[in-house]
């Protein structure tokens, strides 16, 4: 999990994001077919995970307990 949240790992994915569209706008009918399934599917995967961290930041950002922890009595 530290990995798909570490600053470097959002930051490469995110200059591979931006690749990734500009060949495939830039290019998209001089491409062949397979080419254009293949970054597709690295765009698609790319945006899978952006929605994941985004999911995780909102989901986990403010987990703040509301005391401090208790030990139980025994």
């Amino acid at each position: 999990m530290d990995f798909l949240l570490n600053y470097v790992t959002f930051a490469l994915a995110a200059v591979l994001f931006v690749g990734v569209a500009v060949v495939l706008i830039a290019r998209w009918f001089a491409l062949p077919v397979l080419v254009k399934i293949s970054l597709c599917t690295v765009l698609l995967a790319l945006v899978l995970y952006f929605a994941f961290v985004i999911y995780a930041v909102l989901l986990a950002g403010s987990a703040v307990p509301p005391h401090a922890p208790q030990p139980i009595p025994a």
